[in-house]
């Protein structure tokens, strides 16, 4: 079932532009708002996560920080990854052997 949406836009010329990318692409401007609407809010469930901390406390992340939870699991716990990234930039920039 179809739902009527007033949208007000106040730039005359951003909805010229928008109307014109609609016909250009074969929909309409209607169709073009619902894909977007669509895409935002599918987005937005992808990409929230619940993760219980190491406290044990449950925390909602969402967006980018959603994406990249668990991005470091799995990495050595005893490498010292500071050390490491200073001989790394220091091999790249002066050449040096480690």
């Amino acid at each position: 079932m179809a739902k009527k949406l007033t949208l007000s836009i106040h730039d005359d010329e951003l909805v010229d532009l928008a109307k014109d990318y609609a016909a250009n692409s074969g929909r309409t401007l209607s169709g073009l708002v619902e894909e977007f609407f669509s895409q935002i809010t599918t987005k937005s469930k992808q990409k929230n996560k619940t993760v219980t901390l190491k406290s044990g406390k449950v925390v909602k992340l969402t967006g980018p920080v959603a994406e990249l939870a668990g991005f470091l699991n799995g990495l050595d716990p005893d490498l010292d990854y500071k050390k490491e990234y200073r001989e790394a930039r220091a091999h790249k920039y002066y050449e040096l052997d480690s």
